[in-house]
């Protein structure tokens, strides 16, 4: 569904906007992609995008629509303003061609990579990504022309996704969904190189042959914060620790030097438990009272 009312988490279908929590359609990206649509709806096939729901929004009419038309080659009326793609890309596909974009013309070759009968022959790459595959291979790639494999999803999970293909040659898997920060890929459980494909897909490069792919959502921010978390709470539990009244205890080494003087703390310490000894007693400081309690004390010492 292509909609701006988050259908997907309120009816659990996948909706255009993938993985991220986040609000997708406000991702250039995403909206790149819609933007496109206006002109050249087919461009949702390789999102893997199957039902269009093109109806006028009850506050904003059909202005709210990304699709202004509806070109019946691609799209077949299902009753009640539901169209039904007819060649969505598969969740997972394995292809054997890829094409290199020049800036600012990857939707262009995406839109192009559909065929007469709807079949998509190659994987599009922004020339970063197609940098970090072997120069031999790329080559290989670029100049081939195949058709492309389904691969089998084993589990699917928000931030899990397993898959098994079965490459007839070297190629890229593309998995239909947003590539974003934190998403990494092992093949056979080696790490392999996370590469974006088609604009705004995830995607790897593997060997021909069998093969067990594990895509794993690992968020980038997550160690500084584990970091943050651990030292505010040892700052916790340190204010928790009760600090010692009176100071330190003597060392039983023997006696030390005291300082005696009229501005020492110990002296100052003296006479303020003096003062709240005669406070809690109902006495202020040394006057009458407390020169008559000593002389008690005193007379019953004798």
């Amino acid at each position: 569904f292509v909609l701006g009312e988050s259908i997907g988490d309120r009816a659990g279908v996948r909706d255009f906007r993938g993985y991220p929590a986040v609000q997708a359609l406000g991702q250039k990206r995403h909206a790149d992609i819609l933007e496109r649509a206006k002109r050249d709806p087919q461009i949702l096939e390789a999102y893997n995008v199957r039902w269009l729901l093109h109806r006028g929004h009850f506050r904003y009419g059909m202005d709210a629509c990304f699709v202004k038309r509806v070109p019946p080659a691609h799209f077949a009326p299902r009753g009640d303003s539901i169209y039904e793609a007819l060649h969505p890309a598969p969740l997972a596909a394995w292809y054997g061609a890829i094409r290199i974009a020049e800036p600012g013309r990857a939707l262009d070759l995406v839109v192009a990579a559909e065929d007469a009968t709807g079949v998509r022959r190659y994987a599009t790459l922004e020339p970063d990504d197609a940098a970090r595959i072997d120069p031999a291979l790329r080559d290989a790639l670029v100049a081939a022309t195949t058709t492309p494999v389904a691969a089998t999803l084993d589990a699917y999970a928000p931030d899990a996704i397993d898959l098994t293909i079965d490459a007839p040659a070297p190629g890229v898997v593309v998995l239909n969904e947003s590539a974003y920060p934190g998403w990494e890929v092992t093949i056979d459980d080696d790490d392999a190189v996370a590469l974006r494909a088609d604009y705004l897909l995830r995607a790897v490069i593997v060997p021909a042959g069998r093969h067990a792919l594990a895509w794993r959502f690992h968020p980038t921010h997550a160690r500084p914060l584990i970091a943050l978390y651990l030292l505010a709470l040892l700052l916790v539990i340190g204010s928790l620790v009760p600090y010692g009244r009176g100071g330190a205890k003597p060392s039983s080494s023997g006696p030390t030097a005291t300082p005696t003087g009229p501005g020492s703390p110990q002296l100052a310490g003296d006479r303020v438990g003096h003062e709240q000894r005669h406070q809690r007693g109902g006495l202020v400081g040394g006057g009458p009272a407390a020169v008559l309690d000593r002389a008690r004390r005193r007379d019953r010492h004798l």
